[in-house]
């Protein structure tokens, strides 16, 4: 071993090493292998931390990617020449590493897989300021943003490290270890923190201090360390000093989309611009649903706030294949109502607290904002699947509480107020009953002409007669409403009974109009029935095993109950329509699964992509999410402040060097300048006695004119100082107001901005 200049120890080869060991040996000096040691331990600390952003971290790939960019660091410091070019190509590689190591597959980074890899990057980025860490998603693109930013900036230390740039290692590292630190509470924050100050502060000093320093060094970094650690607690406070979520929200480009759900019956005004406003990731298409809307006033149809208690999921336990559990992504849409699959079971993971709605739904609690871009829960529903011969051989037993389901208002006769009327179960044997002003003796076919619906009340019953089962009533509704007599029209007129103009004149609507008028002969045909609102399954993204859902999507369908199997699906609008025409891929038959469609044999598990079948989500747990900051929005923030921070830093420590080493008549240049910038150009000939005398009137300049010519004629002589800069700048900006005083500003700016 001997020493270098400094007095630090240099590392020499015994006997033995090979060549290559042996140059290494000599190339790196203890100072360089003190250097890289401590650079290992903050990317090992920092990245395994940021890796903590995500549950179930792969921590021991936190450490090896960590040591590896140490290596890069290391052999980036042993290029003599062309060190630059050795970084750009050690930072395309670094970057194609990061994004394996986040989870990204490697066909993704062949050119040809780029329009899959950007959609879902951008996707990611998108989702990050409504997530809750530690997130707890898996296969999802949203987890390889956060460990792909945190290996990139990580990659981006080790590089500046090795081409020793110290200040930008330091700030760089400095975001590493902040983003993770401010999302997540460590239970010895402290000593974490004292755990990457140390080898900060090495790797910063080990060049610069010799041996007799670095002893001295050490005691005054035990005792600041100490002392942060007692202090830190302190200032330490409840609320965030830069709230990153108010940014984001700040920064959304648009305003989300919001719906009314109840039926309108008018010309469509619904966004119909392709936005994407959902993103569901299940194994299997379904509806997406958000509300039912159970009564129908006479007019339209409407959410029912006052119902009867029904049973959640009717024929659950005879048929538990037909639960489905997915994870709903919010993008575009603002929402009240959570967007669940069939009949609601269960809300978790939320960013919101559910609270039930309706028997199958669930709604953001009261004192809660709504649903919004970013925001990402997971719900489970009951969906129910049969094939026709479950359905046909369904028997028409219907239990109290569907009554609400076999009930319509109409108009009254004389137009005073509303008539209700139940209507007797499918082959039950009884009789409709009305209630309601002016109705003499329950007469329900005159209550029914009254209002408007008697003819529409013909045609039910004419299409339920001689059937043999409910289904066969559906089956037959179902097929008139989607035969030629009746064609898909967004621009309808509008009519005092839509419905009923619906089915005897006009014969043009939309989804409103179809399922609307579906359910309407239904009930009236003792078939309890109910319209539901919500999205089309959307567009299936095999890369992502997603169903992307956009406003084009948002539809009416109706659902009808079958004893033993519960509410089923179907949708009789006809396929042209944009959602139908997405939910059946662009065909009339609704896909696999979907009642009218092509039976399923034995359970079906799609495949979501290159990732093989959809894994299983997790049990729910009963926790605290911690508030939604987006950890790469913070880090984005921070690299920016830094760089803009150290660029002007930089700058004005330049231009001070340069302005210290440039000559007097470099200012008497400025000077002419600064006249001529501020309206008082300088005749030929003038001399600086001539200025002095102009500026007679102020002391201040005055004498910075007459500073300069002494630095000018006697050498040696000290040049203007900053006070007489300053009263030079006052007096070109006086009297002209807030703009002159912006130009004098302009025109001599403080030494070292100019």
């Amino acid at each position: 071993m001997s020493a270098d200049a400094t007095g630090i120890p240099t590392w020499r080869p015994s006997g033995g090493i090979g060549p290559a060991r042996d140059a290494l040996a000599r190339a790196l000096p203890a100072r360089d292998a003190l250097r890289l040691a401590a650079l290992a331990a903050m990317l090992v600390l920092s990245l395994v931390r940021w890796f903590g952003l995500i549950a179930d971290p792969p921590v021991a790939t936190a450490v090896l990617f960590a040591l590896g960019l140490t290596a890069v660091a290391g052999l980036l410091g042993l290029v003599p020449r062309w060190r630059w070019a050795a970084a750009a190509v050690a930072a395309v590689a670094l970057a194609g590493a990061s994004l394996l190591v986040a989870g990204v597959p490697l066909w993704m980074l062949d050119p040809r897989g780029w329009g899959s890899l950007a959609p879902g990057l951008g996707d990611g980025i998108r989702a990050l300021p409504g997530i809750i860490v530690p997130y707890e998603e898996a296969g999802d693109w949203v987890r390889i943003v956060i460990l792909a930013g945190g290996c990139v900036l990580a990659a981006a230390v080790a590089i500046a490290a090795g081409l020793r740039r110290t200040g930008w290692t330091v700030v760089l590292a400095g975001v590493l270890f902040a983003v993770p630190a401010i999302q997540m509470s460590a239970d010895h924050p402290w000593l974490v923190g004292a755990a990457f100050a140390i080898p900060l502060c090495v790797h910063l000093l080990a060049e610069r201090l010799t041996r007799a320093q670095a002893w001295a060094a050490a005691a005054v970094l035990g005792v600041a360390t100490a002392g942060g650690m007692a202090l830190a607690p302190v200032l330490d406070t409840e609320g965030p000093v830069i709230d990153v979520q108010e940014i984001a929200s700040a920064l959304e480009p648009r305003q989300p989309e919001r719906f009314d759900w109840t039926h309108g019956y008018g010309p469509l005004d619904w966004p119909r611009d392709g936005r994407t406003l959902l993103r569901v990731r299940a194994a299997r298409p379904a509806y997406w649903k958000v509300q039912d809307l159970t009564l129908f006033d006479g007019v339209r149809w409407r959410d029912w706030a006052r119902r009867r208690p029904a049973p959640i999921a009717e024929g659950l336990q005879d048929h538990p294949r037909w639960r489905e559990r997915v994870r709903v992504k919010v993008e575009g849409l603002t929402t009240d109502e959570f967007v669940v699959p069939g009949e609601g079971l269960e809300v978790s993971h939320s960013p919101r607290r559910p609270v039930p709605s309706r028997p199958g739904g669930f709604s953001v609690a009261d004192d809660e904002e709504p649903l919004s871009s970013g925001d990402a829960y997971r719900a489970e529903g009951y969906v129910p699947r049969p094939d026709e011969a479950a359905l046909r051989a369904a028997p028409p037993v219907y239990p109290d509480w569907l009554d609400e389901h076999l009930t319509l208002f109409v108009p009254a006769r004389w137009g005073a107020g509303r008539v209700f009327v139940r209507f007797a179960p499918f082959r039950s044997g009884g009789g409709a009953i009305a209630i309601g002003p002016n109705v003499a003796g329950g007469d329900v076919d005159l209550v029914l002409r009254a209002g408007g619906y008697g003819e529409v009340h013909r045609l039910a019953r004419r299409l339920a007669e001689g059937a043999g089962s409910p289904y066969e009533v559906v089956e037959r509704v179902e097929r008139y409403l989607n035969s030629t007599r009746f064609r898909y029209e967004e621009d309808v007129p509008e009519h005092r009974l839509p419905l009923v103009a619906f089915l005897e004149r006009d014969r043009a609507g939309y989804c409103q109009h179809f399922s609307g008028a579906m359910a309407l002969l239904l009930r009236m045909a003792g078939i309890p029935a109910r319209v539901s609102t919500g999205f089309a399954p959307g567009s299936r993204d095999d890369d992502r095993g997603e169903f992307v859902v956009t406003d084009l999507d948002a539809h009416s369908w109706v659902e009808v109950w079958f004893h033993g199997i519960g509410w089923v699906t179907f949708d009789p609008t006809p396929s042209e329509a944009p959602a139908t025409a997405q939910a059946a891929g662009g065909g009339g038959i609704l896909p696999a699964g979907f009642p009218g469609g092509p039976q399923p044999s034995g359970d079906v598990g799609a495949d979501l992509g290159p990732g093989g079948p959809a894994a299983p989500l997790p049990p729910v747990e009963d926790e605290e999410g911690r508030s939604p900051w987006p950890p790469l929005g913070l880090a984005a923030l921070l690299v920016a402040l830094a760089v803009g921070g150290r660029w002007a830093w930089l700058t004005l420590r330049r231009r001070r060097r340069e302005h210290q080493e440039a000559g007097p008549e470099t200012d008497v240049a400025e000077l002419e300048r600064a006249l001529r910038r501020t309206g008082r150009p300088v005749a030929p000939g003038t001399t600086l006695l001539d200025l002095e005398r102009r500026f007679a009137h102020d002391p201040g300049a005055r004498e910075y004119i007459r500073a300069l010519a002494r630095a000018r004629y006697a050498p040696g002589a000290p040049r203007p100082t900053p006070g007489q800069r300053r009263a030079l700048r006052d007096a070109l900006g006086r009297g002209l107001g807030i703009g002159g005083r912006l130009r004098a500003l302009w025109a001599l700016p403080p030494r070292g901005l100019h």
